[in-house]
């Protein structure tokens, strides 16, 4: 049994890093590192200490080798930047600890009621914790299957003014316009292809207060294009990814008076404008908010209505 659950372990540490580094989707496996540090404490809690271990080794070893870069989008609140992964890797080991240590108490605790009240002599008792075992892995196997299917679906088209809600915000795209350039005289930025203007209102109806910048979204399209891709993403054969145009979101901030630096939203919606540098013949350009993919997305999804949809925003329309 110990070794069968140590193999066990080593599996699960390896899926875990298959999803952070190939899936490219490190909140995932972190919460999948915490949810198994807790499963397996509570079946051997002798051995609480070795779980997390085995679960988050994958983390350290990915970052050293450069698998696991400096992740983009940032830690709640401003300035969101990149995050260092070592970072991450702290915040991960001491929550799957945590996790770890939840889990062997759990264990321990039931075993003690078990074994102290009327019922201890009963026949029925020895099957309580195999039941709590094996029954919670199956609910664990259930969501980890439910999610990766969510995660793994295709983008859903959104058109411009069709709005997309997830946890407690809303965003749409309600202008897209095209340019050369941005400005005049000294302060003008010229496209090295096509600005492509976002304009987009970003609402906060409820208590929940979103943190916006222009880094808050970026842009996918299909094909291979020599322009440089998105900051730490790699690029695929399927999508090319753009982060906006610092000089032509300078010019825009300048044309307006409005910065686009980070900030909190302060009332119930607010209107956004992203400017991306764009190839001339990109193909089905696609604006993604950061905040609505990946395993973070899933989480606001099914928060709001038990549902998720992966939006993705269509930017041309000739």
């Amino acid at each position: 049994m110990k070794d069968r659950l140590l193999i066990a372990a080593l599996v699960l540490g390896s899926l875990a890093a298959l999803i952070a580094v190939a899936a490219r989707a490190p909140d995932a496996a972190s919460l999948f590192a915490l949810m198994w540090s807790f499963a397996l404490a509570f079946i051997d809690w002798r051995r609480a200490w070795l779980w997390p271990l085995v679960l988050i080794a994958w983390l350290p070893l990915s970052i050293a080798t450069g698998l696991f870069p400096p992740q983009t989008g940032g830690w709640r609140g401003c300035p969101r930047g990149p995050i260092n992964p070592w970072e991450i890797a702290l915040v991960v080991a001491a929550g799957s600890y945590v996790f770890a240590a939840a889990g062997a108490v759990t264990s321990v605790v039931i075993g003690y009621v078990l074994s102290i009240g009327p019922w201890r002599d009963a026949r029925w008792t020895r099957y309580v914790k195999p039941v709590f075992d094996w029954g919670g892995v199956a609910l664990a196997v259930a969501l980890v299957l439910l999610a990766a299917l969510s995660i793994l679906q295709p983008l859903h088209p959104y058109a411009v003014g069709e709005q997309y809600c997830w946890d407690e915000y809303c965003f749409r795209v309600t202008d897209v316009a095209r340019v050369k350039t941005i400005g005049t005289g000294s302060n003008q930025a010229r496209a090295r292809g096509t600005f492509y203007v976002v304009t987009a209102q970003m609402e906060a109806p409820w208590w929940g207060r979103f943190d916006w910048s222009a880094d808050s979204v970026y842009v996918i399209s299909e094909g291979d294009h020599a322009y440089p891709r998105a900051r730490h993403r790699p690029p695929t054969r399927q999508f090319r990814y753009f982060e906006h145009s610092a000089s032509g979101q300078r010019a825009q901030d300048l044309l307006t008076g409005k910065s686009s630096s980070c900030h909190q939203i302060p009332g119930a919606s607010e209107t956004e404008t992203i400017v991306f540098d764009l190839p001339d013949d990109v193909v089905q350009p696609r604006l993604i908010v950061r905040d609505t993919e990946g395993f973070e997305g899933f989480l606001g999804g099914m928060r709001l209505g038990l549902h998720y949809i992966k939006p993705a925003f269509n930017l041309r329309y000739d």
